[in-house]
């Protein structure tokens, strides 16, 4: 009922109810990440909180021989081992859900700076409202986190394109180097950034001195 009444109030104020529905939502899901992790939680259990348990019992980073999921791309995992040390499970569950948040946080800076301004609030309730998402706010797995990079690195290659700047650049690659190490579904999106640095670069008509010297500050 609530959120029924968040959604006309989104209708009639769209600034003042979207603002409430994503508040709302977030609670939601922070109470879901606090929730010991149950049956829908299947690859948490079986392998992103399982590995962090093993790494943080025995006190170092190791391959898990018998496990082949050990061998994909871990940081979130490592995060995961720290919250053992400190708390358990919830805590790591808690980390996937800021996870949502930044994700959230990147949709909306990235709508309201780069289509029109006033998109982003209705580009942050697409993305929160999409039913995967809000379901991997609950639960201890690395999507999101693949997710909240992913978009960090479009924003900061955005931000160059429009500023320029080495910096922004390599912040940029810092982004898709973290996105490649939460899951290897990010390789692909980093190759599509190369390219599109490479086109930007090009445009600009600065030589290939330029060319291979961006292309290594991103790499």
């Amino acid at each position: 009922a609530t959120l029924l009444g968040l959604a006309a109030l989104a209708i009639w104020r769209p600034a003042l109810g979207i603002a409430w529905l994503l508040v709302l939502w977030a609670i939601a899901g922070l109470l879901g990440s606090i929730a010991p992790p149950a049956d829908s939680d299947w690859d948490g259990l079986a392998e992103h909180l399982a590995q962090a348990k093993i790494y943080a019992a025995s006190g170092h980073f190791q391959p898990l021989w018998y496990d082949h999921h050990s061998h994909f791309p871990a940081l979130p995992q490592m995060l995961f081992t720290l919250d053992m040390l400190l708390q358990g499970v919830s805590l790591a569950k808690l980390f996937h859900w800021a996870f949502g948040i930044v994700t959230l946080a990147a949709a909306f800076v990235l709508s309201e700076r780069f289509v029109a301004r006033g998109s982003g609030k209705w580009a942050a309730l697409v993305t929160a409202s999409t039913p995967l998402v809000g379901w991997l706010m609950q639960v201890g797995y690395v999507d999101l986190s693949t997710c909240a990079y992913a978009l960090l690195m479009m924003l900061s290659f955005l931000d160059w394109r429009e500023r320029e700047g080495g910096r922004r650049l390599a912040l940029c690659g810092l982004m898709a180097g973290a996105m490649m190490a939460t899951k290897m579904q990010g390789i692909a999106l980093f190759g599509v950034l190369v390219f599109a640095v490479a086109i930007v670069l090009l445009r600009r008509r600065e030589g290939t001195w330029r060319l291979a010297k961006g292309l290594c500050v991103f790499g």
